[in-house]
């Protein structure tokens, strides 16, 4: 089974995603006994990259295994980044396997294997202070960390993250200014997150981070012609009512 979802996330660098929508399928239907398929979750996020390079593919990986989350359907989504840690890992791209290992770390999480979760962030994070990744492979990598670390409450830690990503994004793109749509929206869940429980971070953190997003939704107010751009600012404006 492991080595059929293996083949199934290397089909995705051609753009087949049959074999992989089989193999989730059969999952469900072993898990739940309900043999009728699921209804394919919602699409979330930037396209991404066209072809197969190993950003394209990684690209399609990690957006699929973000719209099971979105769904949330951990265990699908599990599935298939547990499957792509092993594909990426015969490719010997840095790049491109430290966003796969940080998608991974999420899901497990969400599966609580925990253990496992932190090793796959550890990974991803000393790709990640390689410094030796590419620009959008950190942006992403980075993005996916904030993600990870939220889920531990750790917030100024996951703000960091998210900044970084944010300092990595080429906004002069129409894939970088959808990115940092979403990544801006994230950085304003984590500090909505922050004041609404007590201001477990120092006021001058808050007030730090406040500012981040201030600054951050005037560059992008140029690129809102997007939805993710629309609520992305919308959202922000919610955080920064409450925060004043």
């Amino acid at each position: 089974g492991d080595e059929r979802m293996v083949e199934a996330v290397k089909a995705l660098r051609r753009g087949d995603g049959a074999l992989l929508d089989q193999l989730l399928a059969e999952h469900v239907a072993r898990v739940t006994g309900n043999p009728s398929p699921l209804a394919p979750p919602r699409r979330s996020g930037p396209e991404g990259a066209l072809g197969d390079s190993p950003a394209a593919w990684a690209d399609r990986v990690v957006r699929r295994t973000f719209d099971l989350v979105g769904a949330a359907r951990w265990s699908e989504a599990h599935l298939v980044a547990t499957a792509a840690v092993a594909a990426f890992g015969e490719l010997e791209d840095d790049s491109e396997l430290a966003r796969i290992l940080a998608a991974a770390a999420v899901t497990g999480t969400g599966v609580g294997q925990s253990n496992d979760a932190f090793d796959l962030a550890v990974r991803a994070m000393v790709h990640l202070w390689s410094g030796e990744l590419t620009p959008a492979a950190a942006a992403s990598t980075a993005n996916t960390l904030g993600s990870f670390i939220e889920r531990l409450g750790a917030w100024d830690l996951a703000a960091d993250q998210y900044s970084i990503a944010l300092d990595h994004l080429d906004l002069s793109t129409h894939i970088g200014t959808t990115r940092a749509h979403l990544t801006v929206q994230n950085l304003a869940f984590t500090l909505h997150a922050v004041l609404d429980s007590d201001h477990p971070l120092e006021a001058a953190r808050v007030a730090e981070l406040i500012q981040r997003v201030r600054e951050l939704l005037v560059v992008l107010e140029a690129t809102q012609q997007t939805s993710h751009g629309v609520i992305a600012a919308h959202f922000v404006e919610l955080v920064l009512a409450l925060a004043e």
